[in-house]
């Protein structure tokens, strides 16, 4: 699941700033307000997630922050032409990510054997951030010589012209929406998989698992 959320979000995150700069004329005041909203929105996240301990049924958690991060932090943004909806989803998408984060980590520990946390947590995470260095490369070379000279050709299509508008920057725009919808539906997929999102309930707690009783000492 996070193998795929992974790529299709980190595709998303590589255009923000250059996004952000193409459609402001290079306002580096304007990207720092976007990416000052990401931070604030993150710190809340993990704030509210701290203090409300999350849901009853983490996976939950799990789907909805991801669903989140790409409905907002992903298709909102790439829709967005201006500052207040950049900031705007940028702190609300930054604040789904550790509600994600912290809700499969619980997962993890509750149900990895404590002595096997370490081989599995490396495995986990070279799977799911597999895709972390070609990511960007997608986005990035998408972007250059697919997207953004289409949406700044003298015609591009109407409906996409509509959406995001045309010029630099739009066709960055359309891939973070691409992306994020992508995101939303690798994560909305995990609710119908049932071995995703029974796993609390088909697996054990580590520390409820009945260990077996010592074999008596003989006495010699």
């Amino acid at each position: 699941m996070f193998l795929a959320i992974n790529l299709f979000s980190s595709s998303v995150f590589i255009l923000i700033a250059p996004l952000v700069l193409a459609r402001t004329g290079q306002d580096a005041a304007a990207l720092g307000i976007v990416q000052t909203a990401a931070a604030i929105g993150a710190v809340t996240g993990g704030i509210a997630m701290s203090v409300w301990g999350g849901f009853k049924r983490q996976i939950n958690g799990v789907i909805l922050g991801c669903i989140g991060i790409g409905l907002v932090g992903g298709f909102a943004f790439g829709l967005g032409r201006g500052i207040a909806v950049w900031t705007a989803a940028s702190i609300i998408g930054a604040f789904f990510g550790p509600v994600a984060n912290s809700s499969s980590q619980t997962i993890w520990q509750s149900k990895v054997p404590l002595g096997l946390q370490g081989r599995v947590f490396s495995s986990r995470r070279l799977i799911s951030w597999f895709t972390t260095p070609i990511a960007p490369l997608i986005g990035g070379l998408a972007a250059d010589f697919w997207a953004e000279p289409l949406m700044r050709s003298p015609a591009p299509p109407a409906f996409l012209a509509w959406a995001f508008g045309t010029g630099p920057g739009a066709g960055m725009g359309m891939l973070c929406a691409v992306g994020g919808l992508l995101t939303a539906t690798a994560a909305m997929g995990a609710r119908v998989v049932s071995t995703i999102y029974r796993v609390e309930t088909d697996l054990p707690d580590h520390d409820a698992v009945t260990q077996p009783e010592p074999l008596p000492e003989i006495a010699e």
